[in-house]
């Protein structure tokens, strides 16, 4: 097997050898920045809880506490609405391509430029 890639020539063995260096840095990736980077902002994020909880036990609900609560769901919120917004996008950008059509404006470029992004 043969590849011409860039006036290159890749045998199958240097392919074949590419691609399991390839699979085995994706799962040290996921392993050290996935698993570990996110397990330590879900710690982050629990630290202001863990505090509150044996510093200050008798800590009421304040109208901060309700603003701050406030906030976080109308953020999730928006970010809920961009999923939804760039999945319909992508949506319409495959069937398009699929159905052979004439690409044009952002599914021309290929990604959303307007919206929420």
């Amino acid at each position: 097997m043969v590849i011409p890639l860039k006036e290159k020539i890749i045998d199958g063995y240097m392919l074949r050898k590419f691609l399991v260096i390839t699979q085995f840095s994706c799962k040290y990736f996921n392993l050290l920045f996935v698993v570990i980077y996110q397990n330590i902002l879900l710690f982050l994020l629990a630290v202001p809880q863990i505090y509150l909880l044996k510093v200050d036990s008798d800590t009421t609900f304040s109208l901060f506490d309700a603003f701050i609560a406030v906030l976080y769901v109308g953020l999730v919120s928006l970010e809920s609405a961009a999923d939804k917004q760039q999945q319909a996008f992508q949506r319409k950008k495959y069937k398009t391509i699929k159905d052979g059509d004439l690409l044009v404006g952002d599914i021309k470029a290929g990604f959303l430029r307007s919206g929420m992004f």
